[in-house]
């Protein structure tokens, strides 16, 4: 016990006040009351904090799911497709804005994914009547045909219509495909050009370009052959590769490529082979040669830049143009994994091709 006798002996003018605060040693008793009553009021003080930041997150969740329901709304979806966009959102580990769903495919089409997940550990699929629902939301959000200047994300959000670059793993050639379906469940191709052995349960890889996009590619389970049509399964793993980042030049210069290596891993039977590039970027070039080289193919290159004289340039092949009036086939291809020294060369040659006003935007 603590007794202090301070007031009276500052009252007095004495100046003694100290010789009287008299300290006794607590008892055991009195010290664990004083720790629990401390831990009482702690817990308190915890509590109530938690309290009112539960409150608040509460009053947040409110206000976007106000702001959901009144997208929602505007984007004309009915109640029914709003519960199941609510179940939907349910099963989410992230805190996500459900306005988000309505709002950013890459967010819907991943909560789609991991719903069926969780629908799938329970041993159940989506209904009829659930796939439906989905597609209605996806052509009410503007899902099924995103602008080019939205990356895609899914194969759900490829356009029907799109020519894609088709190879297999087991066999060396490519071949082209179009997407004549597309829906929730699975999307099929048709072959445009000679069609590819594949079995059903097998895979295929596939690859295509957006304008003032990306070059995506990836690979796909084939659930059923039915004719010229290929069921395939959807996956959310595109591979995406950003075109034309870098001011281009046109330009004419001769080369040669090398160590070519095709898709399948297989070197192509030539050692060296005349090109021309017709334009140039810090990322990439145009080039025709005299013969086909397969998309996805891989090699090196070498070119004169006026004062230098570059080797070993890596290249990845992207993508075919229409063969030119001496009937060269043309070829987009991107640098891969160029040293930073080269690319500096190369960026300070079209810099001064800029200078002089010979430029071309991509």
């Amino acid at each position: 016990m603590i007794q202090l006798l301070l007031l009276r002996q500052l009252m007095s003018g004495d100046g003694q006040f100290l010789v009287h605060l008299r300290i006794f040693q607590a008892t055991p008793l009195s010290f664990v009351v004083v720790c629990i009553c401390a831990l009482i009021f702690l817990v308190l003080v915890v509590g109530l904090e938690i309290l009112r930041r539960h409150r608040d997150i509460e009053k947040a969740m409110a206000v976007q799911w106000d702001a959901f329901e009144l997208t929602a709304a505007q984007k004309g979806l009915t109640a029914q497709e709003l519960d199941l966009l609510r179940e939907i959102h349910s099963v989410q580990s992230g805190e996500i804005a459900p306005v988000a769903l309505l709002r950013l495919a890459s967010v819907y089409d991943r909560a789609i994914d991991d719903w069926i997940e969780c629908l799938a550990k329970d041993g159940e699929r989506p209904t009829i009547s659930q796939w439906e629902n989905l597609a209605r939301i996806r052509s009410c959000l503007g899902f099924n045909t995103l602008s080019f200047e939205t990356r895609l994300s899914h194969t759900r959000q490829i356009p029907v219509g799109q020519v894609l670059r088709v190879w297999s793993i087991r066999n060396d050639s490519v071949t082209n495909c179009v997407v004549v379906l597309n829906t929730e469940t699975e999307f099929a191709l048709e072959w445009k050009d000679v069609p590819l052995e594949v079995p059903a349960g097998g895979t295929l890889n596939f690859s295509f370009s957006r304008q003032s996009d990306g070059e995506y590619r990836a690979e796909i389970g084939v659930l059923t052959l039915e004719g010229k049509a290929i069921h395939c399964t959807h996956t959310a793993r595109l591979n995406r590769q950003q075109l034309r980042m870098w001011v281009r030049v046109p330009v004419s210069l001769d080369g040669c490529v090398y160590r070519l290596v095709a898709p399948d891993g297989q070197a192509l039977p030539v050692d060296r082979l005349d090109v021309r590039l017709l334009d140039l970027s810090g990322g990439g070039a145009m080039i025709a040669s005299p013969m086909v080289i397969p998309v996805e193919t891989r090699g090196v290159m070498e070119f004169d830049l006026g004062e230098y004289k570059l080797f070993d340039v890596p290249f990845l092949l992207l993508r075919h143009g229409r063969p030119d009036a001496n009937g060269w086939q043309i070829g987009h291809l991107c640098f891969d994994g160029v040293e930073t020294s080269t690319q500096e060369k190369i960026m300070r040659f079209v810099f001064e091709r800029q200078r002089i006003g010979q430029v071309k935007t991509a």
